[in-house]
């Protein structure tokens, strides 16, 4: 199943249209990426992936265009920012403190696991684990306090599975299943998810050599990386997801090169992304 014309289409569209992408690099070019934000008034700085976000899109539909290196220097210049912004460690509400209730840790773990990706991708080079690992621990902690916001949380925890295995970290991806919290809302991908992550051998390399889990994985894959997709929120089936759908597809890409195709991340970046459209 090809989508490459639709996501090069796409990404032409949103670049030429009125206000669209060469607007935004233009004024970016010129006032850097807090170009549409006040710093000083961000309660959120996870929301700093956007760029990552743009950059990965971008990338899909032509991964050699200049947007994808100026989107991800914008992406790695505010995330850095970020993880040594004092606010981190304040919750003093006249200095915008950024230890809010049901935010943080997992705000500070969404920074780090973006600059992890962004430096990665413009390195073309392997993730940084001990990064990824700390954010998904921070993510999973934060959703896991989050009390009766865990229908939104689920998507989240799931996010931070992905992110140990992208690290690597078979074992703690497969204890995080042992959670006692119902994922009714999400309950489709939780089991695709569950079905995929156990199957994953114990042992190095964790190479899935299975063609019916090579199957398993590959048909949700496909629905997700259609550029038409857009994640349900109200199914009563258990169809649905929140979160970032550009982030999803960059880390199924990410467990594909490594755990179906049994291939690093390194000087493969190219390839990792071209997954999300073949």
């Amino acid at each position: 199943m090809k989508f490459q014309n639709e996501w090069r289409a796409n990404i032409e569209a949103r670049i030429a249209r009125e206000g669209g992408l060469k607007k935004v690099v233009e004024k970016k070019d010129k006032d850097g990426f807090y170009a549409y934000g006040d710093w000083s008034k961000l309660a959120r700085p996870g929301s700093l992936d956007q760029d990552l976000e743009t950059a990965v899109e971008v990338a899909i539909g032509e991964y050699g265009h200049p947007y994808v290196c100026k989107f991800l220097g914008w992406a790695i210049e505010g995330l850095e920012k970020a993880l040594v912004d004092p606010r981190f460690e304040s919750d003093d509400d006249s200095m915008r403190g950024w230890k809010i209730d049901g935010i943080f840790p997992g705000n500070h773990g969404q920074v780090l696991v973006a600059l992890a990706l962004a430096r990665a991708m413009r390195d073309d080079a392997e993730p940084d684990s001990p990064m990824l690992v700390q954010g998904a621990r921070e993510i999973a902690q934060t959703e896991l306090e989050s009390g009766s916001y865990w229908t939104q949380g689920q998507s989240a925890y799931m996010r931070a599975i992905n992110l140990l295995l992208i690290a690597g970290e078979v074992a703690e991806a497969k204890m995080m299943f042992k959670t006692r919290k119902k994922f009714i809302y999400t309950q489709q991908h939780f089991d695709w998810l569950k079905t995929f992550v156990m199957a994953i051998p114990d042992q190095p390399p964790h190479v899935l050599t299975d063609p019916a889990m090579h199957q398993h994985f590959q048909g949700k894959f496909d629905m997700y990386r259609n550029p038409a997709y857009v994640a349900p929120s109200k199914d009563d089936h258990g169809g649905n997801l929140t979160g970032s759908i550009t982030m999803l597809r960059l880390e199924l890409a990410l467990l594909k090169q490594r755990y179906v195709l049994g291939l690093p991340s390194a000087g493969r970046w190219e390839h990792i992304v071209s997954h999300i459209s073949e």
